[in-house]
C-alpha cells in the first residue's frame, strides 16, 4: 500500500508541475530521523546554480540545534508559548566568490503549511521539514538530498556527503531520485572541487571567524 500511495504522490508533484509549472517540493523522505541527520558534520558536493547565486565552494556545514543563549531565535513569529522553537542552526564553512575563506551562521526555521488541523499540530510540535532543510532522501552515514523551492520559486538542491570526496554512484542515485521528481538535474554542479577542496586547514583557520559570530 505504502509504495502505490507514493506513486500516486509522485503521479499528483508531476501534474501539478506539468500544469501549473513552476517548482515543486519533493515530500521529505519517509521516517526522517532528524538527530541522526544532525549527527556529525556535512560536505557539499554539489548544489544547483542559478545564473545569480555567489560561485561559493568547498561548503562544510554543521547542523545544531540552537542554545538558549542563542538571540537569534527571537526573530522568528512562530515560537510556542513559553517554549523555545524547534529550529535549527546551520553553521557553514567555505570559500567565497573572492577566493576567500569565509564562513556562515543561519538559522532554519521549521514548515507548519499542513491543511490538516491534527497534522498542522503534530508538525507544529515535531516538525520533520524546515526551510531549507527538505531531506528527500539519505542513509545518515554517507549521503543526502537536500531540496527545497524558495520563495522565488526557484528550485535549490544540495548533495551532501559525511566524506569530503564521494563515489560517482552516489550522484547517479541522487540524479535517479531528483529525475524521478521531474527536477532539472542539468543546473546540478560539482562544488568539492572533485575532492580536493582543503577541508582540514579550512575547517581550523576558521575558527576564529566562527568565534566573532557566536
Amino acid at each position: 500500500m505504502s509504495i502505490r500511495l507514493t506513486f500516486l504522490a509522485v503521479s499528483i508533484l508531476n501534474i501539478v508541475q506539468n500544469v501549473f509549472g513552476g517548482c515543486v517540493e519533493i515530500p521529505v523522505m519517509e521516517g526522517f530521523d532528524k538527530e541522526r541527520f544532525m549527527s556529525g558534520g556535512w560536505y557539499e558536493i554539489g548544489r544547483y546554480m542559478e545564473p545569480y547565486e555567489a560561485n561559493a565552494y568547498c561548503l562544510y556545514s554543521e547542523y545544531k540545534t540552537p542554545t538558549s543563549d542563542d538571540s537569534s531565535q527571537d526573530f522568528y513569529i512562530l515560537s510556542k508559548q513559553g517554549i523555545t522553537p524547534q529550529h535549527v542552526k546551520r553553521e557553514s564553512v567555505f570559500i567565497n566568490d573572492l577566493g576567500e575563506l569565509d564562513c556562515a551562521v543561519d538559522y532554519l526555521s521549521p514548515k507548519f503549511d499542513s491543511w490538516n488541523p491534527i497534522q498542522l499540530y503534530t508538525a507544529y510540535w515535531q516538525p520533520k521539514d524546515f526551510y531549507g532543510m527538505s531531506v528527500v532522501a539519505t542513509n545518515y552515514e554517507d549521503f543526502a538530498i537536500l531540496q527545497e523551492c524558495g520563495a522565488d520559486d526557484v528550485e535549490r538542491v544540495q548533495v551532501l556527503a559525511r566524506r569530503p570526496a564521494v563515489d560517482d554512484v552516489v550522484l547517479d542515485f541522487a540524479e535517479k531520485v531528483l529525475l524521478n521528481f521531474d527536477s532539472d538535474f542539468s543546473k546540478f554542479v560539482r562544488t568539492d572541487e572533485y575532492g580536493s577542496c582543503p577541508y582540514r586547514n579550512q575547517k581550523q583557520e576558521a575558527l576564529k571567524p566562527f568565534e566573532q559570530l557566536m
